[in-house]
């Protein structure tokens, strides 16, 4: 993947009538979906930041606590790590929603699987947590990582999640959702990891404070990490991957106390319409427990059909191989899905397509 050359870089303003919020050791970075702008906590002062991209932040909700350090937002809410906490504000009005005591000592890394599971890691126990946002009930996923466990992300299509270490020659982990078991991806020389993020075609960027940098790994973790060599970076932390945009936030929690944007060339831009007519047609839909989706291909193409949820993330793979000229039916099993809207997008040899599909329960 080549990345094309900085696009912005977010550094706060005064201006000389308002004046604006500003960075204090930036720790995480969420986009928020809803009202297409970012989240950043402030670790230093315990805020959260809301961001548009070329402005100066405003400020979202302050007097957080601890932290607040890993964002993630599900739905209308965003969850909070603060000390051993979490906590939930509502994206519009920023009214809290949730406040949980998870019996952590230092919640840091936070992912959500795509349905109604939080994971979050305790970076002082060496355990990751997992938190259901509908029942709002908490058990221990993993009690115990081998590691000091600090990002954390969602691999749905290989039905994992990976996160990364802190200390010298760092590891990659990761667990089974299977079985909640840990395994080693891969040993780094890299130190002090802080943030993990996943792009459209399964790599994975981290941030590590020893080397000021981010690398990217391919998603089998065996060929050697590229650096990005982006220039600037104090401790990087938590990451953030759009994937509609293919636009990766760096925060800088060291002396910068700045957020990066880099833009990226190439990627599946879900908002995209191509005005390519594959005749498709998604049946049932609404769906509750299944659906079907339904396209004629016009010649015989390579195929790859994959689900996204409404922040973009990607939730399944339901194709990827060649496929032959006429019709073809694809199911897609929504039973473990929360409700909500998300998005296909088929890509082919001589083309792309994309839409909606709106999930009951």
């Amino acid at each position: 993947m080549k990345a094309t050359t900085l696009v912005f870089s977010a550094c706060f303003m005064l201006l000389s009538t308002i004046v604006m919020a500003q960075f204090n050791a930036p720790e995480s970075v969420e986009y928020d979906p809803v009202n297409n702008r970012y989240f950043v906590a402030n670790s230093g002062n315990g805020e959260i930041l809301s961001l548009v991209p070329g402005n100066a932040p405003t400020s979202f909700v302050t007097g957080v606590g601890s932290g607040p350090h890993g964002l993630e937002v599900v739905g209308n809410t965003l969850y909070v790590c603060s000390g051993g906490s979490l906590k939930g504000y509502d994206v519009t009005s920023a009214a809290q929603v949730v406040n949980a005591n998870l019996n952590a000592t230092f919640l840091n890394g936070i992912t959500s699987d795509g349905s109604s599971n939080l994971y979050i890691t305790d970076f002082s126990a060496q355990s990751i947590i997992r938190y259901d946002v509908t029942n709002d009930v908490f058990n221990t996923f993993v009690a115990s990582t081998g590691s000091t466990p600090n990002g954390i992300i969602y691999d749905g299509p290989n039905n994992r999640l990976v996160f990364v270490s802190w200390g010298n020659n760092a590891p990659i982990k990761a667990v089974s959702l299977a079985d909640s078991s840990v395994t080693t991806l891969t040993t780094t020389t890299l130190d002090n990891i802080d943030g993990i993020a996943m792009n459209n075609q399964g790599q994975f960027y981290v941030s590590s404070w020893g080397q000021q940098d981010i690398n990217r790994f391919e998603n089998d973790f065996v060929a050697a990490p590229v650096p990005l060599n982006v220039a600037g970076l104090t401790d990087p932390a938590d990451l953030y991957y759009n994937l509609t945009t293919d636009t990766l936030a760096i925060p800088s929690s060291g002396s910068a106390y700045d957020v990066t944007f880099i833009g990226f060339n190439t990627g599946v831009n879900i908002e995209k319409e191509t005005g390519i007519n594959f005749h498709i047609e998604v049946a049932p839909n609404p769906a509750d427990e299944y659906t079907y989706i339904n396209y004629e291909l016009p010649h015989n193409s390579s195929v790859l059909l994959k689900v996204f949820d409404a922040n973009g993330r990607l939730v399944r793979i339901l194709a990827n191989e060649s496929q032959s000229k006429g019709q073809q039916r694809v199911h897609f099993d929504t039973s473990e899905l929360t409700g909500g809207i998300y998005y296909y997008t088929l890509q082919t040899d001589y083309g792309e397509n994309t839409g909606p599909i709106a999930v009951t329960k």
